[in-house]
């Protein structure tokens, strides 16, 4: 099964894209930082039609991005999401 994940290179993502792979799926990766085999750099405002051939192709789609918070939960001092979190979550 073709399956994307956004997510895929943090901590949950990272162990759900290894067993994937394991069980026989193939699996692309959206990351805004890392590149290797298997994913796609996107950025929200510059890669959307990378994104979609990404997504059209999928069988399934698995969003586990998020928004890092060193030193605790979301606090006053991080009130909102990150610009790209609205964006990547969007459908047409």
């Amino acid at each position: 099964m073709r399956i994307v994940v956004t997510g895929g290179t943090g901590f949950l993502g990272g162990a759900l894209v290894g067993r994937l792979r394991g069980d026989g799926h193939t699996v692309t990766v959206l990351t805004r930082g890392r590149t290797g085999a298997c994913t796609v750099h996107w950025h929200p405002e510059t890669s959307a039609g990378t994104v979609s051939s990404a997504l059209d192709a999928a069988v399934a789609r698995l969003y586990l991005a998020g928004a890092s918070t060193p030193g605790g939960p979301v606090t006053a001092a991080h009130p909102r999401l990150p610009p790209a979190r609205p964006l990547a979550s969007r459908t047409p």
